[in-house]
């Protein structure tokens, strides 16, 4: 069932039988084209009032009664600064609110409107504080560095590494110092956390009574 609610500021001058026909809403149909009107509504009209029926309604099978093709926004043109709203189920424009997203406050992030508030995307090293992106101290809050003095920088950090030990990845990681071959060609390289050893190849012993100080020499 389709039918029409009737809308009118001068509704109190309406005529006794267009007043009895409103009081149902199935008592004035949808025309033809798919308009709400009704003809000679007024008793006493003037050519600044005005009658019609502005919305069509359908009331749907089940339990609930769906209005559809209500008033809407969709053309109403409200003056500089203002915004339409429904209210009441009627367009009425207001004072706009500027959304959350106008100004930028986020910074160091993106901003996600959402109706006149908002929150921030923000990027890697930062944190939403509810109002803006806000420096994550990783030294205090993580530790990152190990083997190393953590240095908080502005959406990051540094490491000031112990030796032996190298800045990479965000902490301190062990430095393998048998890349460089820092041993003679008599020993074997042994790389351990923070520094290395040379041990003496298998076939040769430390000789202690030598000229130099722990030099390998054959069995």
């Amino acid at each position: 069932m389709q039918s029409c609610l009737f809308h009118s500021p001068w509704s109190q001058f309406l005529t006794e039988a267009n007043k009895k026909r409103i009081n149902s809403i199935s008592a004035v149909e949808v025309n033809d084209d798919g308009s709400c009107s009704i003809e000679n509504c007024l008793d006493q009209p003037t050519g600044s009032e005005w009658c019609k029926l502005t919305a069509i309604c359908k009331k749907l099978t089940g339990a609930e009664y769906v209005k559809e093709a209500c008033p809407t926004c969709a053309d109403v043109r409200c003056p500089e600064g203002m915004d339409c709203n429904i209210v009441h189920d009627l367009p009425v424009c207001l004072p706009r609110i500027p959304g959350g997203c106008e100004v930028d406050k986020c910074g160091q992030g993106d901003c996600e409107e959402e109706g006149s508030d908002y929150k921030c995307l923000c990027n890697n090293g930062y944190r939403f504080s509810g109002v803006t992106c806000t420096d994550i101290n990783e030294c205090v809050e993580e530790a990152p560095c190990g083997n190393g003095q953590c240095i908080n920088t502005i959406g990051s950090h540094n490491c000031d590494c112990n030796e032996g030990y190298e800045f990479l990845h965000g902490t301190c990681e062990d430095i393998n110092e048998c890349l460089n071959n820092p041993c003679d060609d008599t020993e074997r390289c042994s790389n351990i956390e923070g520094s290395y050893i040379c041990d003496c190849l298998d076939t040769l012993v430390r000789d202690h009574d030598s000229g130099e100080l722990y030099v390998c020499r054959w069995f």
